[in-house]
């Protein structure tokens, strides 16, 4: 594995263990490791990055499986990663379109190629690899039992998720007021994607970013709505307050 990609999962299990004590008791979600467990503006020194684009290149490549530390489910949203990252110029951020998605975290990298200790089944089954194609195209054949039908899967269809983003507590703990209602063409500043018209949005649709903060435009650091001057490298926001 790439130095970058391994010092990155190593400060990601060891966020999660200031959590937990046992990393793999539950999966977090995406948004939860670059927003909260290991963001760009916590760990750049620690990972050894200086761009925000370094660091989402090494979290893209985490994700979608290299070096078996991470497992994202569902498999659809891996194999979309793996395929952005084979395409000659790679869109690093892809991964904020699954922010909802669960990642089942190794507790260490030396683990890899090891088999889970006696009795621990569940762990051993998370982290089991992909049936290859073959085995697959087996198991659609036979029907799961009297009755059953097995859906078609498309490999490239987009991945939705049956559960939200989980909201970003601001001070206090107390959730974020939503901003005003969008107007057309709105869009959030994260990913890019539209938001709904009409309504007052809390969190990206598309991938769970708080519509209360803004990127900067220079280092990728989260920035409250407002701020004139990113608080991390100093760069002017692209916001109307940065020409007030």
């Amino acid at each position: 594995m790439d130095p970058v990609v391994d010092r990155l999962h190593r400060s990601l299990v060891e966020a999660i263990r200031r959590r937990r004590s046992d990393v793999e008791a539950a999966p977090v979600t995406v948004a939860e490791i670059y927003q909260e467990l290991v963001p760009y503006r916590v760990v750049r020194p620690t990972v050894g990055v200086e761009l925000n684009a370094d660091y989402e290149a090494a979290l893209l490549r985490l994700l979608a499986g290299e070096g078996d530390r991470v497992r994202l489910e569902p498999a659809e949203a891996r194999e979309l990663l793996r395929r952005e990252l084979a395409s000659p110029n790679p869109d690093t951020g892809l991964y904020r379109r699954f922010a909802a998605c669960e990642v089942w975290v190794r507790p260490a990298a030396d683990s890899a190629s090891a088999a889970p200790a006696g009795g621990d089944a569940a762990a051993h089954a998370r982290f089991a690899p992909a049936s290859p194609p073959e085995a697959e195209a087996n198991a659609e054949a036979e029907p799961a039992g009297p009755g059953a039908a097995v859906a078609p899967v498309d490999p490239v269809a987009p991945v939705a998720d049956a559960s939200a983003a989980r909201p970003a507590p601001a001070a206090g703990g107390a959730v974020r007021a939503p901003v005003a209602a969008t107007d057309a063409g709105a869009s959030c500043a994260f990913c890019r994607e539209g938001l709904p018209v009409g309504r007052e949005v809390r969190f990206c649709p598309h991938c769970g970013a708080d519509q209360s903060t803004m990127p900067c435009v220079a280092c990728g650091e989260t920035l409250e709505r407002g701020w004139r001057f990113c608080i991390t490298c100093g760069a002017a926001t692209a916001g109307p307050a940065a020409t007030a």
